[in-house]
């Protein structure tokens, strides 16, 4: 994740707050596909496939084998769904 200045450097031209980027990088919001090449070219670490995780093979086909140079940005947030899973089971 990003640290909140780098968000900060990073909304502020776009013309998004840094808590709507926040959003977006958590996965409880969605970049559209222009704002996501926006984000990508402002920050090339944020991979297209990331930001739109679910449809950028629909818009992006020519990424297809192509892979994201870092993580994906919901990482954290996946690894607290497992942590979740992890507790309840350990509580069962």
């Amino acid at each position: 994740m990003l640290p909140p200045e780098r968000r900060r450097e990073i909304a502020e031209p776009l013309g998004i707050s840094e808590q709507y980027l926040y959003q977006i990088l958590r996965g409880d919001g969605i970049a559209s596909p222009a704002l996501a090449r926006r984000l990508n070219a402002a920050e090339p670490s944020l991979a297209l496939q990331s930001l739109r995780p679910d449809d950028w093979q629909d818009i992006w086909p020519e990424l297809l084998g192509a892979e994201p140079n870092r993580q994906p940005a919901l990482a954290p947030q996946a690894q607290v769904a497992i942590n979740s899973e992890a507790n309840e089971a350990a509580h069962v």
